[in-house]
């Protein structure tokens, strides 16, 4: 199964020509239905095309395409939408009539891909085969792939409406876990900020350090991701808030201004971002607001 676009039925309200159909007899079967907030995002992200762009882009853990990546990929944005944290519970949470029919799927028993599955199920795939496809993607080609493809076709879009970015850092507090890999320790105060250790109520903590950019307006009516990456706690934060806004800007984003966290200012990191902004814009340093 590609991914290309599927033809859609269009249904408009119309509550009087409903009525009037109903008082003449014309009517011989009717039945309540209602698009949820989830089956109107699939719909919206169905119009973007973003599955074909998530198909040819995606870092496929995969030589062999038994499943198409993009069908994995609505399978796990559907199941997060609907706070569903088990990869056990896919197919049953995610036996939805509207979605599988706008993902191009009968309803009902469903073969699978390929003709392989010898039985009938209620979901295409085994939440296995969604499960180890994610185990196995690289985190960096993930990471990469996030801040660089994924934001070049957000921009292409039209998605970042101003030039106005945050870059902020937060701490993800674990439980002390060595499965956990690449985490690391430092000490956490109990609102989850990072403290000396002899400050009350400090403890050591295993956890990792959450990068974001995020684009927004200045009354703060959204937040769009722009660039975000997931490193060891204990990481100074300067090279990664740079190589995110770098990243961002090499994609072909427009930072006008720039608000950071203090942990990642500094002269030798502040200035060269700012430069390379509007140099890649060809606009005269007055016109920007500059990074603050």
């Amino acid at each position: 199964m590609s991914a290309e676009r599927f033809n859609f039925f269009v249904y408009t309200q119309n509550k009087q020509k409903v009525k009037e159909k109903l008082a003449s007899g014309e009517i011989d079967y009717g039945s309540f239905s209602k698009m949820g907030f989830v089956d109107e995002f699939f719909a919206f992200v169905l119009a973007t095309d973003f599955f074909p762009f998530s198909e040819k882009t995606y870092p496929s853990p995969r030589a062999k395409t038994e499943v198409p990546p993009w069908f994995i990929l609505a399978s796990l944005m559907a199941a997060k939408m609907y706070g569903e944290e088990s990869f056990l519970n896919i197919p049953y949470v995610l036996k939805n009539g509207s979605i599988l029919k706008m993902l191009g799927l009968n309803l009902g028993p469903v073969p699978g891909f390929n003709n392989k599955n010898k039985k009938e199920r209620i979901y295409p795939v085994n939440q296995d085969t969604i499960r180890k496809f994610f185990k196995d993607t690289g985190p960096e080609k993930l990471t990469r792939w996030f801040n660089h493809d994924f934001n070049r076709w957000m921009a292409g879009k039209g998605a970042y409406r101003s030039g106005l970015f945050i870059e902020d850092a937060s701490y993800i507090p674990l439980p002390g876990n060595p499965n956990y890999q690449h985490a690391d320790y430092i000490w956490l105060d109990e609102d989850g900020n990072h403290a000396e250790k002899d400050a009350p109520g400090a403890r050591l903590t295993q956890c990792y350090k959450f990068s974001s950019l995020l684009n927004t307006d200045r009354e703060g009516s959204y937040y769009i991701y722009a660039g975000a990456r997931l490193d060891p706690g204990n990481v100074n934060g300067l090279n990664e808030g740079r190589d995110l806004v770098e990243g961002f800007v090499e994609s072909g984003g427009y930072i006008d201004t720039l608000l950071m966290d203090r942990g990642y200012i500094d002269g030798p990191t502040t200035y060269p971002l700012q430069e390379r902004s509007q140099d890649k814009l060809g606009n005269p340093p007055e016109d920007q607001h500059g990074c603050i």
